[in-house]
Protein backbone atom coordinates (compact mmCIF):
# COMPACT_ATOMS: atom_id res chain seq x y z
CA UNK A 1 0.00 0.00 0.00
CA UNK A 2 1.95 4.36 -1.50
CA UNK A 3 2.47 4.80 1.92
CA UNK A 4 0.18 7.82 2.27
CA UNK A 5 -2.75 7.25 4.56
CA UNK A 6 -5.77 8.89 6.13
CA UNK A 7 -6.85 7.27 9.37
CA UNK A 8 -9.94 8.17 11.40
CA UNK A 9 -11.43 7.05 14.74
CA UNK A 10 -12.59 3.81 13.17
CA UNK A 11 -9.28 3.61 11.35
CA UNK A 12 -10.36 4.94 7.96
CA UNK A 13 -7.57 5.03 5.40
CA UNK A 14 -7.33 6.89 2.13
CA UNK A 15 -4.44 5.13 0.47
CA UNK A 16 -2.55 7.95 -1.19
CA UNK A 17 0.80 5.23 -1.83
CA UNK A 18 0.75 0.03 -2.42
CA UNK A 19 -4.21 -10.07 -9.84
CA UNK A 20 -8.04 -13.12 -13.57
CA UNK A 21 -5.95 -13.54 -13.93
CA UNK A 22 -3.79 -16.66 -14.46
CA UNK A 23 -0.98 -14.38 -15.61
CA UNK A 24 2.51 -15.80 -15.24
CA UNK A 25 5.04 -13.20 -14.13
CA UNK A 26 8.63 -13.22 -15.34
CA UNK A 27 11.27 -11.14 -13.60
CA UNK A 28 13.20 -10.15 -16.72
CA UNK A 29 12.27 -6.49 -17.11
CA UNK A 30 14.26 -3.41 -16.16
CA UNK A 31 13.94 0.30 -15.45
CA UNK A 32 16.91 2.49 -16.21
CA UNK A 33 17.33 6.21 -16.49
CA UNK A 34 19.37 9.34 -16.02
CA UNK A 35 19.05 12.10 -13.42
CA UNK A 36 19.80 15.67 -14.51
CA UNK A 37 19.47 19.16 -13.08
CA UNK A 38 17.54 21.95 -14.79
CA UNK A 39 20.68 22.90 -16.77
CA UNK A 40 20.86 19.40 -18.23
CA UNK A 41 23.89 18.46 -16.16
CA UNK A 42 24.20 14.89 -14.85
CA UNK A 43 23.72 14.50 -11.09
CA UNK A 44 26.07 12.00 -9.49
CA UNK A 45 25.24 10.12 -6.26
CA UNK A 46 21.51 10.85 -6.29
CA UNK A 47 19.55 8.24 -4.32
CA UNK A 48 17.05 6.32 -6.44
CA UNK A 49 14.65 3.75 -5.02
CA UNK A 50 11.34 2.03 -5.69
CA UNK A 51 8.78 2.92 -3.06
CA UNK A 52 7.69 0.02 -0.84
CA UNK A 53 10.52 -2.23 -2.02
CA UNK A 54 14.06 -3.32 -1.22
CA UNK A 55 15.35 -1.77 -4.45
CA UNK A 56 17.71 1.19 -3.90
CA UNK A 57 20.76 2.51 -5.75
CA UNK A 58 22.71 5.70 -6.48
CA UNK A 59 23.46 7.36 -9.80
CA UNK A 60 26.91 7.01 -11.39
CA UNK A 61 29.18 9.75 -12.80
CA UNK A 62 26.80 10.16 -15.76
CA UNK A 63 23.76 10.38 -13.49
CA UNK A 64 22.55 6.99 -14.65
CA UNK A 65 20.85 4.19 -12.69
CA UNK A 66 19.29 0.80 -13.42
CA UNK A 67 16.96 -1.68 -11.72
CA UNK A 68 16.96 -5.19 -13.19
CA UNK A 69 15.03 -8.45 -12.77
CA UNK A 70 11.68 -6.72 -12.33
CA UNK A 71 8.28 -8.17 -13.16
CA UNK A 72 5.81 -6.14 -15.19
CA UNK A 73 3.52 -3.95 -13.10
CA UNK A 74 3.51 -0.58 -11.37
CA UNK A 75 6.62 0.85 -9.71
CA UNK A 76 6.65 4.17 -7.80
CA UNK A 77 10.12 5.54 -8.53
CA UNK A 78 11.64 8.05 -6.10
CA UNK A 79 14.73 10.20 -6.71
CA UNK A 80 16.26 12.07 -3.78
CA UNK A 81 19.28 14.39 -3.62
CA UNK A 82 20.28 17.00 -1.08
CA UNK A 83 19.54 20.49 -2.34
CA UNK A 84 16.85 19.34 -4.76
CA UNK A 85 13.12 18.68 -4.58
CA UNK A 86 12.46 14.93 -4.40
CA UNK A 87 10.98 13.44 -7.57
CA UNK A 88 8.25 10.79 -7.45
CA UNK A 89 7.08 9.08 -10.64
CA UNK A 90 4.74 6.12 -11.03
CA UNK A 91 6.19 3.80 -13.68
CA UNK A 92 3.84 1.34 -15.37
CA UNK A 93 6.10 -1.35 -16.71
CA UNK A 94 4.31 -3.32 -19.42
CA UNK A 95 7.28 -4.01 -21.70
CA UNK A 96 10.58 -5.65 -20.89
CA UNK A 97 12.62 -2.47 -20.52
CA UNK A 98 12.01 1.23 -19.93
CA UNK A 99 14.30 4.27 -19.97
CA UNK A 100 13.35 7.57 -18.33
CA UNK A 101 14.93 10.97 -17.77
CA UNK A 102 14.44 12.70 -14.44
CA UNK A 103 14.94 16.46 -14.09
CA UNK A 104 15.42 17.60 -10.48
CA UNK A 105 14.53 21.14 -9.44
CA UNK A 106 16.56 23.02 -6.87
CA UNK A 107 15.10 23.21 -3.38
CA UNK A 108 14.32 26.62 -1.88
CA UNK A 109 14.42 26.35 1.90
CA UNK A 110 12.00 28.48 3.90
CA UNK A 111 12.08 28.95 7.65
CA UNK A 112 9.06 27.25 9.22
CA UNK A 113 7.03 28.61 12.09
CA UNK A 114 7.71 26.67 15.28
CA UNK A 115 5.25 26.57 18.17
CA UNK A 116 7.29 26.75 21.36
CA UNK A 117 6.13 24.78 24.37
CA UNK A 118 7.49 23.01 27.43
CA UNK A 119 9.59 19.85 27.34
CA UNK A 120 6.51 17.99 28.51
CA UNK A 121 4.67 19.33 25.44
CA UNK A 122 7.49 18.10 23.19
CA UNK A 123 7.46 14.64 24.74
CA UNK A 124 3.67 14.47 24.44
CA UNK A 125 3.73 15.61 20.81
CA UNK A 126 6.42 13.11 19.87
CA UNK A 127 4.46 10.31 21.53
CA UNK A 128 1.37 11.31 19.50
CA UNK A 129 3.43 11.34 16.30
CA UNK A 130 5.06 7.99 16.98
CA UNK A 131 1.76 6.29 17.87
CA UNK A 132 -0.06 7.53 14.79
CA UNK A 133 2.87 7.05 12.43
CA UNK A 134 4.20 3.65 13.51
CA UNK A 135 0.79 2.33 14.63
CA UNK A 136 -0.66 0.65 17.70
CA UNK A 137 -0.12 -2.99 16.82
CA UNK A 138 2.11 -5.43 18.69
CA UNK A 139 4.86 -4.90 16.11
CA UNK A 140 4.99 -1.16 16.79
CA UNK A 141 6.39 -1.84 20.28
CA UNK A 142 9.55 -3.20 18.62
CA UNK A 143 9.92 -0.26 16.22
CA UNK A 144 12.30 2.60 16.91
CA UNK A 145 13.02 5.79 14.98
CA UNK A 146 16.82 6.00 15.22
CA UNK A 147 17.16 9.65 14.17
CA UNK A 148 14.11 11.26 15.76
CA UNK A 149 16.09 14.48 16.31
CA UNK A 150 15.60 15.37 12.61
CA UNK A 151 11.80 15.58 13.06
CA UNK A 152 10.30 19.04 13.42
CA UNK A 153 7.01 18.96 15.37
CA UNK A 154 4.49 21.79 15.46
CA UNK A 155 1.28 21.78 17.48
CA UNK A 156 -1.53 24.29 17.05
CA UNK A 157 -3.50 24.16 20.29
CA UNK A 158 -6.43 26.13 18.90
CA UNK A 159 -6.95 23.73 15.99
CA UNK A 160 -5.72 20.68 17.89
CA UNK A 161 -3.46 19.87 14.95
CA UNK A 162 -0.04 18.23 15.19
CA UNK A 163 2.24 18.52 12.17
CA UNK A 164 5.59 16.83 11.55
CA UNK A 165 8.20 17.38 8.87
CA UNK A 166 11.80 16.55 8.05
CA UNK A 167 14.23 17.12 5.18
CA UNK A 168 16.03 13.83 5.82
CA UNK A 169 15.17 10.15 5.65
CA UNK A 170 13.68 8.79 8.86
CA UNK A 171 15.62 5.65 9.80
CA UNK A 172 13.23 3.16 11.40
CA UNK A 173 14.45 -0.10 12.92
CA UNK A 174 11.71 -2.71 13.03
CA UNK A 175 13.02 -5.52 15.22
CA UNK A 176 9.65 -7.27 15.09
CA UNK A 177 9.89 -7.96 11.33
CA UNK A 178 13.65 -7.63 10.85
CA UNK A 179 13.74 -4.56 8.61
CA UNK A 180 15.50 -1.22 8.60
CA UNK A 181 13.26 1.25 6.81
CA UNK A 182 14.30 4.52 5.23
CA UNK A 183 11.19 6.66 5.11
CA UNK A 184 11.02 9.93 3.18
CA UNK A 185 8.32 11.79 5.10
CA UNK A 186 6.67 14.33 2.82
CA UNK A 187 3.82 15.32 5.13
CA UNK A 188 2.23 14.32 8.45
CA UNK A 189 -0.62 15.77 10.45
CA UNK A 190 -2.79 14.45 13.27
CA UNK A 191 -5.95 16.05 14.64
CA UNK A 192 -6.63 15.55 18.34
CA UNK A 193 -10.18 16.84 17.77
CA UNK A 194 -11.22 14.33 15.11
CA UNK A 195 -8.60 11.60 15.69
CA UNK A 196 -7.71 11.78 11.99
CA UNK A 197 -4.17 11.18 10.75
CA UNK A 198 -2.91 12.10 7.29
CA UNK A 199 0.59 11.25 6.17
CA UNK A 200 2.43 10.92 2.91
CA UNK A 201 5.83 9.49 2.10
CA UNK A 202 7.93 6.81 0.45
CA UNK A 203 9.84 3.91 1.99
CA UNK A 204 12.60 1.50 1.10
CA UNK A 205 13.36 -1.65 3.11
CA UNK A 206 16.60 -3.36 4.10
CA UNK A 207 16.99 -6.67 5.94
CA UNK A 208 18.48 -6.37 9.41
CA UNK A 209 21.55 -8.43 10.26
CA UNK A 210 20.72 -11.05 12.87
CA UNK A 211 21.51 -14.45 14.29
CA UNK A 212 19.97 -17.58 12.79
CA UNK A 213 17.53 -17.66 15.70
CA UNK A 214 16.50 -14.05 15.06
CA UNK A 215 16.09 -14.71 11.32
CA UNK A 216 13.76 -17.64 12.00
CA UNK A 217 11.73 -15.45 14.36
CA UNK A 218 11.51 -12.70 11.72
CA UNK A 219 10.34 -15.22 9.12
CA UNK A 220 7.44 -16.24 11.35
CA UNK A 221 6.59 -12.64 12.26
CA UNK A 222 6.59 -11.63 8.60
CA UNK A 223 4.18 -14.44 7.79
CA UNK A 224 1.85 -13.30 10.56
CA UNK A 225 2.01 -9.73 9.24
CA UNK A 226 1.37 -10.89 5.66
CA UNK A 227 -1.53 -13.32 6.06
CA UNK A 228 -4.77 -11.36 6.16
CA UNK A 229 -3.06 -8.12 5.11
CA UNK A 230 -4.20 -5.81 2.31
CA UNK A 231 -1.19 -6.95 0.25
CA UNK A 232 -2.27 -10.57 0.69
CA UNK A 233 -5.86 -9.71 -0.24
CA UNK A 234 -5.03 -7.75 -3.42
CA UNK A 235 -2.69 -10.50 -4.58
CA UNK A 236 -5.48 -13.04 -4.10
CA UNK A 237 -7.86 -10.80 -6.05
CA UNK A 238 -5.32 -10.68 -8.89
CA UNK A 239 -4.96 -14.47 -8.89
CA UNK A 240 -8.72 -15.08 -8.45
CA UNK A 241 -8.05 -17.10 -5.27
CA UNK A 242 -9.78 -14.93 -2.67
CA UNK A 243 -11.77 -17.71 -0.95
CA UNK A 244 -8.94 -20.19 -1.30
CA UNK A 245 -6.62 -17.74 0.45
CA UNK A 246 -9.07 -17.46 3.35
CA UNK A 247 -10.81 -14.14 2.68
CA UNK A 248 -14.57 -13.66 3.01
CA UNK A 249 -15.79 -10.70 0.97
CA UNK A 250 -19.40 -9.52 1.24
CA UNK A 251 -21.31 -6.71 -0.49
CA UNK A 252 -22.48 -4.01 1.93
CA UNK A 253 -26.05 -2.76 1.54
CA UNK A 254 -25.93 0.01 4.15
CA UNK A 255 -24.00 1.26 7.18
CA UNK A 256 -24.97 3.06 10.38
CA UNK A 257 -22.49 4.87 12.61
CA UNK A 258 -23.11 5.39 16.34
CA UNK A 259 -20.95 8.37 17.32
CA UNK A 260 -21.56 8.02 21.06
CA UNK A 261 -19.86 4.63 21.17
CA UNK A 262 -17.71 5.02 18.03
CA UNK A 263 -19.20 1.90 16.44
CA UNK A 264 -20.60 1.04 13.03
CA UNK A 265 -23.23 -1.52 12.01
CA UNK A 266 -23.12 -3.07 8.54
CA UNK A 267 -25.99 -4.62 6.62
CA UNK A 268 -24.33 -7.20 4.35
CA UNK A 269 -25.17 -9.92 1.89
CA UNK A 270 -24.17 -13.16 3.71
CA UNK A 271 -23.13 -14.72 0.40
CA UNK A 272 -19.52 -14.07 -0.71
CA UNK A 273 -18.81 -11.85 -3.70
CA UNK A 274 -18.41 -13.48 -7.09
CA UNK A 275 -15.21 -11.83 -8.30
CA UNK A 276 -15.64 -12.90 -11.91
CA UNK A 277 -18.37 -10.24 -12.06
CA UNK A 278 -16.15 -7.53 -10.59
CA UNK A 279 -12.74 -8.16 -12.17
CA UNK A 280 -11.47 -8.11 -15.74
CA UNK A 281 -8.01 -8.31 -17.33
CA UNK A 282 -6.64 -4.98 -18.55
CA UNK A 283 -3.43 -6.35 -20.10
CA UNK A 284 -0.61 -8.71 -19.24
CA UNK A 285 0.30 -6.64 -16.19
CA UNK A 286 -2.92 -5.35 -14.63
CA UNK A 287 -6.45 -6.26 -13.66
CA UNK A 288 -9.32 -3.89 -12.94
CA UNK A 289 -11.56 -4.27 -9.86
CA UNK A 290 -14.90 -2.41 -9.90
CA UNK A 291 -17.72 -2.56 -7.36
CA UNK A 292 -20.56 -0.39 -6.08
CA UNK A 293 -21.03 0.78 -2.52
CA UNK A 294 -18.62 -1.01 -0.17
CA UNK A 295 -17.16 -4.45 0.48
CA UNK A 296 -16.73 -6.03 3.91
CA UNK A 297 -13.61 -8.21 4.08
CA UNK A 298 -12.86 -10.68 6.85
CA UNK A 299 -9.91 -13.08 7.00
CA UNK A 300 -11.01 -16.48 8.29
CA UNK A 301 -9.51 -19.46 6.39
CA UNK A 302 -11.54 -22.08 8.29
CA UNK A 303 -14.86 -20.39 7.60
CA UNK A 304 -13.86 -19.61 4.00
CA UNK A 305 -13.17 -23.30 3.34
CA UNK A 306 -16.78 -24.15 4.27
CA UNK A 307 -18.43 -21.51 2.08
CA UNK A 308 -20.63 -22.68 -0.79
CA UNK A 309 -20.19 -20.30 -3.70
CA UNK A 310 -23.55 -21.21 -5.27
CA UNK A 311 -25.57 -20.75 -2.06
CA UNK A 312 -29.15 -19.53 -2.40
CA UNK A 313 -29.99 -15.88 -1.61
CA UNK A 314 -30.57 -15.13 2.07
CA UNK A 315 -31.88 -12.17 4.01
CA UNK A 316 -29.44 -9.34 4.72
CA UNK A 317 -27.33 -9.85 7.85
CA UNK A 318 -26.39 -7.08 10.29
CA UNK A 319 -22.92 -7.22 11.83
CA UNK A 320 -20.65 -4.92 13.82
CA UNK A 321 -17.48 -3.66 12.15
CA UNK A 322 -14.99 -5.03 14.66
CA UNK A 323 -11.23 -5.26 15.15
CA UNK A 324 -10.67 -8.05 12.61
CA UNK A 325 -12.87 -6.90 9.73
CA UNK A 326 -12.22 -4.26 7.06
CA UNK A 327 -14.50 -2.03 5.02
CA UNK A 328 -13.34 -1.33 1.48
CA UNK A 329 -14.67 1.51 -0.69
CA UNK A 330 -13.48 2.75 -4.06
CA UNK A 331 -12.25 6.32 -4.08
CA UNK A 332 -11.72 6.14 -7.85
CA UNK A 333 -13.80 4.57 -10.60
CA UNK A 334 -11.74 1.37 -10.52
CA UNK A 335 -8.77 -0.25 -8.85
CA UNK A 336 -5.91 -1.17 -11.19
CA UNK A 337 -3.87 -3.89 -9.47
CA UNK A 338 -0.72 -5.81 -10.42
CA UNK A 339 0.53 -9.20 -9.26
CA UNK A 340 2.51 -7.69 -6.36
CA UNK A 341 -0.72 -6.37 -4.83
CA UNK A 342 0.31 -2.84 -5.80
CA UNK A 343 -2.16 -0.24 -7.09
CA UNK A 344 -1.46 2.02 -10.05
CA UNK A 345 -3.13 4.99 -8.35
CA UNK A 346 -2.16 5.76 -4.78
CA UNK A 347 -5.62 7.09 -3.83
CA UNK A 348 -7.61 4.08 -5.03
CA UNK A 349 -9.37 3.05 -1.82
CA UNK A 350 -10.92 4.24 1.40
CA UNK A 351 -10.30 1.54 4.02
CA UNK A 352 -11.80 1.24 7.47
CA UNK A 353 -11.38 -1.24 10.32
CA UNK A 354 -8.63 -3.85 10.68
CA UNK A 355 -6.49 -2.69 7.75
CA UNK A 356 -6.91 0.87 8.98
CA UNK A 357 -4.91 0.03 12.10
CA UNK A 358 -1.93 -1.14 10.07
CA UNK A 359 0.80 1.49 9.80
CA UNK A 360 4.55 1.55 9.20
CA UNK A 361 5.29 -1.14 11.83
CA UNK A 362 3.27 -3.75 9.91
CA UNK A 363 4.41 -3.01 6.36
CA UNK A 364 6.31 -5.44 4.18
CA UNK A 365 8.28 -4.79 0.96
CA UNK A 366 6.53 -5.88 -2.22
CA UNK A 367 9.25 -8.49 -2.84
CA UNK A 368 8.00 -10.42 0.19
CA UNK A 369 6.70 -13.92 -0.51
CA UNK A 370 5.65 -16.17 2.39
CA UNK A 371 6.51 -19.40 0.54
Amino acid sequence: MSLSTLIKTLSIILILSFQPIFIIAQNNSSIEGQVLNEKGEALKSATVFINGSQQITITNDEGKFKFEKLSIGTFPLVVRMLGYISHVQNIQLVDKNMFIKVILQEQNYNLQEVVIGTNNDSDKNYKLFKTNFLGKSKNSADCKILNDSVISLQFNKKEGLLKASTDEFLIIENKALGYRIKYLLRMFQYSTLTDVTLYDGQAVFEDLTGTEKEKLKWQESRKKAYYGSLMHYLRSVYQNTVLKEGFLTHPVFSTQFYEAVQAKDLSIDPRPVQFDTLVYIVDSAFISLKFKNELYVHYNPKEASRIKVDAKPEAAETILLNYDGSLLKLHLEEALIDEKGSMVHYNTFFIEGFWGNKRIADQLPFEYNPT
